[in-house]
């Protein structure tokens, strides 16, 4: 009975354990999202979105709202929080986020997460800007692709054609010579 007594708490022990530690990951990953400015960063980074959307596409405008409403629900860090913390506990090992906390709380950390963020997003506006300016070059590719997608259909549509046309010859030159042979006779022979 003892033994028994002694697994189970061991197991108690245990379990209570891992919910301290994984309570413990949580709360680093929390503090490397505040350290971060996480919730602002992804926040602000949905509103650039929508705003560079708007500006690529003005006749979006009037959907304005409609869109937002549909980031909000979809990107917001509200939505995207309880996922983010499950991703980085998968990612980083309690030492590690200390670490990173640790740098990321330091001066040149905080220079870093500050400047990090203006990076980031000038590099989506040149990448933006990239797309924008040679959308022409895009159109005209996925243009020349559907053309030789519409010849191959028509070559293809006339070997069937032709194969169906063959086909139907073959036949009528079948019937044919059947018609021209005379028919057997079923009355027995004497």
């Amino acid at each position: 009975m003892r033994k028994i007594l002694f697994i189970l708490v061991a197991i108690l022990g245990c379990t209570l354990s891992a919910g301290a530690d994984e309570a413990s990951h949580k709360e680093l990953v929390k503090q490397l999202f505040t350290v971060t400015n996480m919730k602002e960063g992804v926040d602000d980074t949905c509103k650039e979105v929508i705003n560079m959307q708007m500006k690529s596409n003005p006749m979006m405008e009037p959907f304005k709202d409609v869109i937002t409403d549909f980031f909000t629900k979809y990107m917001s860090w509200e939505s995207l929080e309880p996922e983010m913390i499950k991703l980085y506990m998968d990612t980083f090992t309690e030492d590690e986020l200390r670490d990173i906390v640790s740098f990321l709380s330091s001066p040149t950390g905080i220079l870093y997460t500050e400047k990090s963020f203006d990076l980031n997003m000038q590099i989506l506006q040149i990448g933006h800007k990239r797309i924008t300016d040679n959308m022409g070059e895009l159109d005209a590719m996925i243009s020349e692709r559907a053309k030789a997608m519409i010849e191959q259909e028509k070559q293809k549509a006339a070997q069937q054609a032709a194969t169906a046309k063959s086909n139907t010859a073959e036949s009528q030159t079948s019937d044919d010579t059947t018609a021209d042979t005379p028919a057997e006779s079923t009355a027995p022979t004497e």
